[in-house]
Order: structure tokens, then sequence, then C-alpha cells
């Protein structure tokens, strides 16, 4: 999953430039992104509750999959736009699952080491795409499964796309529970999250 996004997202501002879109377009797109990833959050949560982790990151991976295949199709603004708001929306489940989804996979003696894991997996899987992603069109126009560098980026994008696609397959094997709301209430953060939340 991270692998086919860190190549997907090395390359797309390079192929919007290519496009020949300038760059406030480019910034609108990735506001737009954000904001979906904002507006997401809480939805994300809800689904996680009622539908449990693994459905709702199933249902996320596909649409993300899905989202960034069509980006690498889309050439109008207003459609940049919009598959970006809603890429970030479904993109948001990842971010608000993964703490409780690594929760429920560790034990108390070995949680600190499942959360170091998946953060350093994470860091390499971008060095490791970052590295490949970057050689990645020019290969592709070089070994003639590209007609011209504008292609060669569209292909890259895509097969991003299909590597995140590809991870529903160890997500499939997963078990994971839903997240219990419990009884609760609404309240104000505390002064310590407070802090947090500035950090």
């Amino acid at each position: 999953y991270d692998f086919g996004l860190f190549i997907f997202f090395l390359l797309y501002n390079l192929y919007l430039v290519r496009l020949g879109f300038a760059e406030n377009v480019i910034g609108y797109v990735s506001s737009a992104l954000t904001a979906g990833r904002l507006v997401g959050s809480i939805p994300a949560a809800l689904a996680m509750e009622r539908f449990g982790i693994r459905k709702t990151l199933f249902a996320s991976f596909l649409a993300v999959a899905a989202d960034c295949g069509l980006r690498a199709w889309a050439t109008t603004t207003p459609l940049l736009l919009t598959l970006a708001f809603i890429g970030g929306l479904a993109w948001s489940a990842w971010a608000v699952a993964f703490s409780p989804a690594i929760a429920q996979l560790t034990s108390e003696r070995n949680r600190t080491l499942g959360f170091s894991l998946m953060f350093a997996r994470g860091i390499a899987m971008g060095i490791v795409a970052g590295f490949l992603g970057g050689r990645f069109p020019e290969w592709l126009v070089q070994t003639g499964l590209a007609s011209s560098p504008l292609v060669s980026y569209r292909l890259a994008l895509w097969a991003g796309s299909v590597m995140v696609l590809l991870s529903l397959w160890p997500l499939a094997s997963l078990q994971l529970e839903a997240v219990s709301a419990g009884n609760y209430r609404v309240a104000m953060p505390t002064p310590a999250l407070r802090r947090l939340l500035g950090v």
C-alpha cells in the first residue's frame, strides 16, 4: 500500500507539470486532497465502529486504488480537484485505523515494537519507492513500453495504483475486530491533549 502510494505521489505532480498545469492548480489539487482527508476522518472512525477495521480498510484501499487510477487519466481541473478530494476521503481511513489496528494485532508486551516496525517499514518503503519510482518512467520509455515521456508517467502512476490494489491480499488475512464505541459523551480535549495537538 505505502509503496504504491509513494510512487504515485512522487510522480503525480511531475505528471501534472508535463500536462501543462500551473503551480497554482497543483496547489489546489494538493489542498483538495488534504481537505478530503480532514473531512473523512470522523466518518472513517464511525465506519470502523459499524463495519470493523478490516472491512473499512478493504473498502478504503479499493477506493484509493481506483481513485489513483482515475487521477492518472483525468486532464481537466474540475475533475482533478474532485478526484483529489474523493481520494482524500478514502485515504483518511488508513490514518484513523493505523493505531487501533496495531493495538489489536499486538500485545501490551510488544506493542511499542509493533508501532516502531510499522513506522520503520513506512520509511523504508519511501526510500525504495523514491529510488525506483524516479527511474520508472525513463525505464518505460527505454524499453519501448511507453511511446512518450507523458505516457510513461501515466503508466507509472497506474502501476502505483495496481500496487495499492495488491495490498488487499495481505489485508484479507488479518483478523481485525470492530472498534467499540462504548458509553461515552463528547467532551472538550484535556489540557494535556491540547498541548500534544500543538506539537
